[in-house]
């Protein structure tokens, strides 16, 4: 997917990217320095999936209702479908998929 530098958003840490599909990513690093997605903006600016609250809370949180309604009031949401095939893709050193992280799946 084409995306574009938001270097005005970006961190020491991290990078801002724009996607063509309208939705804001963050790319981060690993302490290793592996490269992955850690939250995804919703166009509406509202929303978001955030790599610390797992690829879908909902089903982390199934039987505790009050948790998920916290996650939602904030405007958390599960990592969106059009991520969804990168998730486990990013490889540590040894060419291992890392579990639950999403690879980066943009470039310019």
């Amino acid at each position: 997917m084409k995306a574009k530098y938001l270097r005005e958003e970006s961190l020491p840490k991290g990078e801002a990217w724009k996607l063509e599909n309208g939705w804001k990513a963050h790319k981060s690093y690993t302490w290793q320095g592996i490269a992955f997605v850690s939250k995804l903006e919703a166009p509406d600016g509202k929303h978001y999936w955030h790599c610390s609250n797992g690829l879908d809370f909902r089903e982390t949180y199934s039987n505790m209702p009050e948790v998920i309604e916290v996650f939602e009031s904030l405007g958390s949401i599960p990592l969106p479908d059009f991520a969804r095939p990168f998730v486990g893709k990013a490889k540590d050193f040894q060419d291992r998929p890392i579990k639950g992280l999403v690879s980066v799946f943009f470039n310019r």
